[in-house]
């Protein structure tokens, strides 16, 4: 997602990448869930990403590893997260954030990008920008029967 300014003003856009492995059913959920059709976090968020690019379908290599976690998701996005690092001695430092009211995440730990790059009809490169990485969970509305 990218938008012009602040995020509560709308007018962003977004980018779909879902990893190519997905059946047509993960991916048509993995749609609408971004484009805030089953409501949750993202039915709060999606009216700020009114263009919409995508769904593509990409191979996803994903190493999960807290603060250092990567992501690469074809040649269309990689994401390399780190420790906040002192400017003067160069020690690490671990901040975290706990959010109980959270939509998205209730606790994440704050780090920094080695490397955050988009690129394809969103380009935007976010290295060395504030970065968290967090448990998140949905399972969507309920369901009648």
């Amino acid at each position: 997602m990218k938008w012009p300014g602040a995020i509560h003003e709308g007018n962003g856009e977004g980018l779909i990448l879902i990893d190519e492995r997905a059946d047509r059913f993960q991916q048509e959920a993995i749609s609408r869930l971004i484009k805030g059709e089953v409501g949750g976090p993202w039915g709060v968020l999606a009216w700020t990403w009114p263009k919409v690019h995508g769904p593509k379908l990409v191979a996803y290599v994903f190493q999960e590893n807290g603060i250092h976690t990567h992501v690469q998701a074809g040649e269309l996005l990689e994401l390399q997260l780190t420790t906040i690092k002192n400017p003067v001695t160069g020690a690490e430092a671990h901040p975290a954030m706990l959010l109980p009211e959270g939509i998205i995440v209730k606790r994440a730990d704050l780090g920094s990008s080695d490397v955050f790059r988009l690129s394809e009809e969103i380009s935007m490169d976010h290295s060395g920008q504030y970065t968290a990485v967090g448990p998140f969970e949905y399972s969507g509305p309920p369901t009648s029967s």
